[in-house]
Formats: structure tokens, sequence, C-alpha cells
């Protein structure tokens, strides 16, 4: 399950974990490119991961990639 969030100066995406095994994974979309991946941790209060939009779509087109290398266009993968 997850929200998605306009404001002003971003979108906020929240992934949750229907099991309560895992905190949020919030990310936050900037208007620059700019995509930043957050998760509650206790001891550290947030872990942030910060990347851009690109490398963002690279790791979403993962999932569906055999092993080698790969480069993310906009008419799909080579």
């Amino acid at each position: 399950m997850f929200t998605v969030e306009y404001e002003e100066d971003m979108t906020i995406v929240v992934a949750m974990d229907e099991n309560d095994r895992q905190e949020d994974v919030r990310l936050h979309f900037t208007p620059e490119g700019d995509v930043y991946m957050l998760q509650y941790v206790d001891e550290i209060e947030d872990q942030i991961i910060v990347m851009t939009y690109q490398q963002w779509k690279d790791l979403m087109a993962c999932m569906y990639a055999t092993e080698g290398m790969f480069k993310v266009q906009s008419n799909g993968i080579t």
C-alpha cells in the first residue's frame, strides 16, 4: 500500500508495510530531478539516500533485467 502527496516543492510517496515488519519508506521527488529515500530507524532517526531520477529509473528497471549491464533510455532498456 502506498500514498502520494503533492506539496509545493516536492512530491512525497510513502510505501507502507501492511504486515508491520518494516518502517514506512518515504520517497521525496524534487522539481530539480532528485529523489530522496528515507526510512525511520530508532538509533539514528531517519536514514537518507539521495539519487537522481535517472538512478531511480535504473533501479526500477533492474527488477526486470537479467544479469548484465544495461542503460535505461526513454524508449526502453538496452
